[in-house]
């Protein structure tokens, strides 16, 4: 006698395999969950999602940011109507905003173009991600064809706007010199933040004693971001 084990129903279904790797061009249709979504063979070769109305969302699950500082996002659309927006998200619907992106009217739903957002706080570790189609409830928005993440080189770059001394810091303080306000995140190689806070034009000086160590030192102000590399013995 043949018997079956009884199948369980979940929302998730099996365990994630591998994680998705979100600075890899991946195609819009690549969701885990999604509310109103429809696609369509794209002229670019492959499918998109296709008209989206307002309050449509996907969901990505398991998104891997480790080990990587992220920079801006991308996104490819089209669209015959103006004033849309694309809301992403983290690990919910109402969870913390990384960015809203305005939807150009490309003047046909053939004619895509791709739109950047800077992203202005680093992501750590694995976090599923949600996308949340927006604008005028009485007409269809857009269409969204794929995305990705850009990351900051792990590099020094020669930019005069800011300077660290000492460097090396055989203290574990540091001065940071800003030629303009910004936002300054200090992380270790493998993606874990020890400082952030928004800067001003000048001097700052960094107390937290940093341990030992090579880490990487994120600038975003309004118009640039970049990277420096710091070493503490």
């Amino acid at each position: 006698m043949v018997s079956f084990q009884t199948m369980i129903n979940t929302i998730d279904g099996v365990e994630q395999v591998g994680y998705l790797n979100p600075y890899d061009k991946v195609e819009a249709e690549t969701m885990d969950d999604q509310s109103g979504i429809e696609t369509s063979v794209s002229n670019e070769g492959g499918m998109r999602l296709t008209s989206l109305q307002d309050g449509d969302w996907i969901k990505i699950r398991g998104a891997d940011f480790e080990g990587a500082i992220t920079k801006s996002f991308t996104g490819s659309f089209a669209s015959e109507t103006s004033g849309s927006t694309m809301e992403v998200r983290l690990d919910n619907l109402d969870g913390e905003i990384l960015g809203s992106i305005a939807v150009p009217n490309t003047g046909w739903v053939n004619s895509w173009q791709e739109e950047t957002i800077n992203i202005e706080n680093n992501i750590e570790g694995v976090h599923d991600l949600y996308f949340i189609f927006k604008g005028n409830s009485d007409q269809e928005l857009y269409d969204f064809d794929f995305w990705y993440f850009n990351e900051l080189p792990l590099g020094v770059e020669d930019v005069e706007m800011a300077t660290l001394y000492p460097n090396p810091s055989y203290s574990g303080e540091i001065n940071i010199s800003l030629d303009q306000a910004a936002n300054v995140t200090i992380l270790s190689l493998d993606g874990k933040k020890v400082f952030e806070d928004q800067l001003t034009r000048g001097v700052s000086t960094i107390q937290d004693r940093l341990i030992a160590g090579v880490y990487i030192v994120k600038f975003v102000s309004k118009d640039q971001a970049f990277t420096k590399k710091l070493i503490v013995k």
